[in-house]
This record gives C-alpha cells, sequence and structure tokens, in this order.
C-alpha cells in the first residue's frame, strides 16, 4: 500500500477505492497508510478472496451513513 501511495501527490486524491483486495477485517485495520485512513469497508464472510475497502485522505472528514 505504502509503494502505491508513495507515488502520489498527498491529498491529491481524497478517496481510493479498492475492490478484490483479498484481506480480512483484522488485516484491513491493521494495514497502516500514509495521510489517509480507512473510511469504510466490506469482506466476505463465506466466500474466499473479493471485497471493497476506500481510504480517505486523512483532512477530510467523513460521516458514515448506513
Amino acid at each position: 500500500m505504502n509503494v502505491l501511495l508513495s507515488h502520489l501527490y498527498p491529498g491529491l486524491l481524497h478517496m481510493l477505492c479498492f475492490t478484490k483486495h483479498h484481506l480480512n477485517h483484522l488485516e484491513l485495520k491493521q494495514t497502516y497508510t500514509d495521510n489517509y485512513n480507512l473510511g469504510t469497508y466490506y469482506c466476505r464472510m463465506s466466500c474466499e478472496k473479493g471485497g471493497l475497502c476506500v481510504y480517505v485522505y486523512n483532512r477530510l472528514n467523513v460521516f458514515i451513513i448506513i
């Protein structure tokens, strides 16, 4: 993740969306990214692989609506 982010100018992208990340919820919560916070995510429980996660630039306020 940090290799990818090292090629981006901080703050240029407000959100980063990844699909099919192949991680479980614990692995996602332990993933640290400079300048971005994990905004929301989805992990498959019954099947392997897949999923979605959204990282938000840390200077933005985010409200998750369910």
